[in-house]
């Protein structure tokens, strides 16, 4: 193996369940579809579920890490006989990261490390970061090769620039990778799926922290991967009332007023980076896809508009907005046409000024070969697109592409020397906001609820009775 194929997927799911079918069909299929079969398959999700079940997490994330694993083997199927093991599922509140890789190279993986930060509310995760270090065994006495994948969610409202900016930062400080567990070159154990923000995140230490930074690792041969909603915007403030009249529309003339192009020249995300305020040291390629948020979402002409609002936004009522009478069949279509994005129908909500929030960016190297960077079909759970990245990295020095000796990441920011603690303490508030928002937002907290209310009420009754009759005793 001289070389790893990768997909990277990034999707804010707006709190909502994906539907397999379409997400096989529709996302993961296209993924698929450059010269070969990946051998790791990433996804960087964020709202990724209700609030109070992403703060939860363990069980109650289950069927949502668990859709993404069914969508995953109903494509890999109708490709061949590929199977994937998930060797990552990892949250911090409502952003998680799953990793995949071929049955036929898991036993390459000898080590895996992971670690989260939040940027929330008091430090928790409604918005944050998580990500896994994976160290793959070279071949003979080739050097180890280490991928780092980050999945990040970073503040909303086109205003909030500098937030976005302190988010990126606080998340270096802050995510220190500890140690998952230790596979050996065998496979004998390797990782298996897990639905939780496992313990080894808090449990374990290291001699030293600033070694497993997202911008250092333990070799030359390493590569990094952020992808996420880092929500950078076209816009410093919100749109007028009657902007969206001039808002990008589906055209294959790049010429036109109206093509998606000239959105580019306004994205803060390019604007901060170049100036040094973000993501520092990290690359991306080109962009050729239109806007990736804010959609309305598709409805049929039997239903009312409806808009659930990912990043706290209100949903907005738009009576006059187009229909859209069969949203799978328009995705299919667009999927199939040489200009995709000049055959789908737009539906702009008209709060907020069409941006390209979902990105995946890299750490620039001679070995790593960007092949597509493409969005995805719209889907009806969602007012954003999927992004994807497919890209190969060298794990061999024999082709002579591997990563330049010596090179660096050099990490922006240093570790916050109280970062364990204060992710302890933000996890502990999670859980307690979680069971708060759980029994008050669901109709099975509130069942428990009311189940708890009727029995301390039917046991202060008793003890009533009791005392009453000791008394009369």
């Amino acid at each position: 193996m001289t070389s790893l194929d990768l997909r990277i997927l990034t999707f804010n799911c707006a709190r909502a369940l994906i539907d397999v079918s379409s997400f096989a069909l529709l996302v993961l299929d296209p993924l698929f579809t450059h010269q070969s079969t990946p051998d790791i398959v990433v996804f960087s999700l964020q709202e990724i579920a209700p609030i109070a079940q992403s703060f939860l997490g363990g069980s109650y994330l289950q069927s949502y890490f668990g859709a993404f694993v069914d969508a995953l083997n109903i494509t890999a199927q109708t490709q061949g006989e590929h199977v994937y093991e998930n060797i990552v599922a990892k949250n911090v509140g409502m952003t998680a990261l799953m990793v995949f890789a071929k049955s036929d190279i898991v036993d390459r993986v000898r080590g895996i490390e992971t670690g989260g930060a939040g940027v929330g509310m008091a430090e928790m995760g409604n918005k944050g970061a998580v990500g896994a270090r994976i160290r793959w065994a070279g071949s003979g006495e080739e050097e180890d090769t280490y991928t780092t994948f980050v999945a990040a969610h970073l503040a909303p409202m086109e205003g909030a620039v500098q937030r976005r900016n302190e988010d990126w930062g606080n998340i270096v400080r802050n995510l220190v990778f500890t140690p998952e567990r230790a596979t050996s070159t065998s496979g004998t154990s390797v990782p298996g799926t897990a639905y939780d923000e496992q313990q080894p995140l808090l449990s374990h230490t290291d001699s030293s922290p600033s070694q497993h930074t997202i911008y250092t690792s333990s070799t030359t041969r390493s590569y990094l991967f952020l992808a996420g909603d880092l929500n950078y915007r076209t816009r410093d403030t919100p749109p007028d009332p009657n902007a969206y009249k001039s808002w990008p529309q589906p055209t294959s003339n790049r010429n036109a007023p109206y093509h998606f192009s000239k959105f580019l020249s306004s994205d803060q995300l390019t604007h901060e980076k170049d100036a040094g305020h973000t993501l520092h040291h990290l690359e991306e390629a080109p962009i050729n896809f239109p806007p990736t948020y804010k959609y309305e979402h598709p409805f049929s002409s039997s239903s009312e508009p409806q808009e659930t609002g990912s990043d706290g936004d209100d949903g907005s009522d738009d009576s006059n907005a187009p229909v859209i009478t069969n949203d799978l069949q328009a995705a299919k279509n667009a999927r199939f046409s040489k200009d995709p994005y000049a055959t789908e129908t737009w539906i702009w909500a008209k709060h907020r000024a069409p941006s390209w929030c979902d990105r995946i960016l890299f750490f620039p190297s001679p070995a790593l070969k960007v092949q597509k960077y493409a969005a995805l079909p719209i889907l009806s759970t969602s007012d954003h697109r999927p992004v994807a990245l497919a890209a190969s990295i060298s794990v061999s020095a024999q082709d002579g592409t591997a990563a330049q000796e010596g090179e660096e990441m050099e990490s922006p920011f240093p570790v916050n020397p109280l970062w364990k603690r204060e992710r302890e303490q933000a996890r502990r508030r999670e859980q307690v906001a979680g069971v708060v928002l759980y029994l008050a937002t669901t109709n099975e907290g509130r069942m428990i609820a009311v189940a708890v209310a009727v029995g301390l009420f039917a046991g202060a009754l008793a003890l009533r009775r009791y005392l009453g009759y000791q008394v009369f005793l």
